[in-house]
């Protein structure tokens, strides 16, 4: 029988790893982009990107597939073995097939064979990412488990790109630790699955049964990519250098840093969404939903409004002065962040367990021509400005009709109140910590974003409290009973 713990502890593991995450960005991003120059990080962005869109090809839709179809039999020892069984194997075709025409791209293709190190290493990087089978440890909730390794490899990760990173002429030093350091532990997911799950005695596989919803989810990842990362390689296929796409990068890891704290909740719903919608009343799913929802939208535009104010700071922070052009770029992605948080809550925790996965394809689908339309005719004249819109109005579209298709279910949970509420704190952080900016503007640009962002963050809180916003109360009855606090006496 597996351990199956709590949402609250599997979404502590989840902040965890991203916070792991978040600390590999913060060191090794601001480390970068000092030592390397703009162009060679921009090599390294644009080899990554392309990796990441030939794995779309390669995982063909099984890690969203997986983590439904395991989640559903995770207590059928016969029954789970066999689906992941079945799963590994189609797997191992798809990758095959487009590992193949990875390769020839390198060869046939100028700016592909121009990186063609670079390329090689994260080809490598497609194959180790293939067979991590993450959606098998996500649908039975082993994240205490996915936790750990995940932190140990990072740490190493971190510590040889800190001592073998040392001058511009590294890029392809840290392409490859960050290709091949990162994926080294999807080895021991395969061990890990191997000591977990019998595959002896399954009969007769039937991988026919998996291939009509896994193009549904190849649809939907293929549609996803296009604006996910075509973008920064369009982007370098038609600009003259590659200094436009070393901006965007930095926006790009800032954007995906960000989104990552919001998914850090998402993720964990997932698997216990799919698992409470069989049951025929739906009332604990419509509950956990509701909660889901009014907190993610709250995450998501503090994020926004964030940005907004404090963009040109951050850069400083984060990659010094020569990274500053990008500041109204970052402050478009704040957009992108609110769209595609809310997106991916009602792709994957609405539609997905409800096996609507033909509308989340179709309103995924929406966003490949608005995508490659506005970045084919805004990436040459605007650089990475260009790109950072050609997203946001992307995201923008998704969401519009992923909420249109999830309408129905959305209706009944969503608050006006609530939403309104969340509307006001965050605005009234905005307004306070632009004021501090006005008020406290010379104190230097480090000193005045930590006293900025303290502002932003203690108003937005006060207010949620004092509005009594639904998920701040939650939070905040869960601290005071953490902590034991005395009622005082009358």
């Amino acid at each position: 029988m597996l351990t199956v713990h709590s949402v609250t502890f599997n979404a502590v593991m989840n902040t965890i790893l991203t916070a792991s995450n978040a600390v590999l960005s913060l060191i090794t991003v601001p480390y970068v982009t000092r030592v390397l120059s703009v162009e060679g990080f921009g090599a390294v962005g644009f080899a990554q990107n392309v990796a990441s869109w030939f794995s779309v090809f390669c995982l063909f839709g099984i890690p969203l597939y997986g983590v439904r179809e395991c989640a559903k039999v995770r207590d059928d020892k016969r029954a789970l073995a066999k689906v992941v069984k079945e799963l590994l194997t189609l797997l191992t075709i798809f990758t095959s097939i487009f590992l193949v025409v990875f390769a020839a791209c390198i060869v046939v293709v100028p700016q592909l064979r121009a990186q063609a190190p670079l390329m090689w290493i994260f080809l490598v990087n497609t194959l180790l990412t293939s067979y991590g089978a993450e959606w098998f440890f996500q649908a039975i909730e082993q994240y205490r488990y996915i936790t750990i390794r995940s932190v140990v490899f990072k740490t190493i990760t971190l510590i040889a790109i800190l001592l073998f990173v040392k001058n511009p002429n590294d890029y392809i030093v840290y392409g490859a630790l960050l290709a091949l350091g990162l994926c080294g532990n999807n080895v021991l997911n395969i061990i890990r699955l191997n000591s977990m799950i019998s595959f002896s005695g399954l009969g007769k596989l039937d991988l026919r049964q998996h291939i009509r919803p896994l193009l549904s989810f190849l649809t939907l990842n293929a549609a996803s990519s296009v604006y996910l990362y075509l973008d920064s390689v369009i982007l370098a296929l038609v600009s003259p250098d590659l200094f436009q796409v070393g901006l965007y990068q930095v926006v790009t890891k800032l954007k995906a840093f960000l989104i990552g704290v919001v998914s850090a909740v998402i993720n964990v719903l997932i698997p216990r969404l799919s698992y409470l919608i069989r049951y025929p009343s739906g009332r604990q799913y419509q509950a956990l939903l509701a909660k889901s929802v009014h907190t993610v939208f709250n995450i998501a535009l503090a994020i926004c409004a964030y940005l907004f104010v404090f963009s040109d700071l951050i850069l400083i922070f984060i990659s010094s002065t020569k990274y500053v052009s990008a500041t109204v770029s970052l402050q478009v992605v704040g957009v992108t962040i609110l769209c595609s948080s809310m997106s991916v809550l009602i792709g994957y925790a609405v539609l997905t367990p409800m096996n609507r996965e033909r509308e989340l394809a179709i309103s995924n689908m929406v966003g490949i021509p608005v995508s490659l339309l506005l970045n084919f005719a805004l990436d040459r004249p605007f650089g990475a400005l260009g790109a950072a819109t050609a997203i946001a109005c992307t995201e923008l579209a998704v969401l519009g009709v992923q909420t249109y298709f999830a309408r129905d279910v959305l209706r009944p949970v969503v608050s006006i109140k609530e939403l309104v509420k969340i509307i006001a704190a965050v605005v009234l952080a905005s307004v306070g910590s632009w004021g501090s900016r006005l008020l406290f503007g010379r104190i230097g640009s480090i000193p005045m974003l930590l006293a900025g962002s303290t502002v932003f963050f203690v108003i937005w809180a006060l207010v949620l409290l004092v509005s009594r916003e639904s998920t701040a109360m939650v939070m905040f009855d869960k601290v005071t009973r953490r902590f034991h606090f005395p009622e005082r006496s009358k």
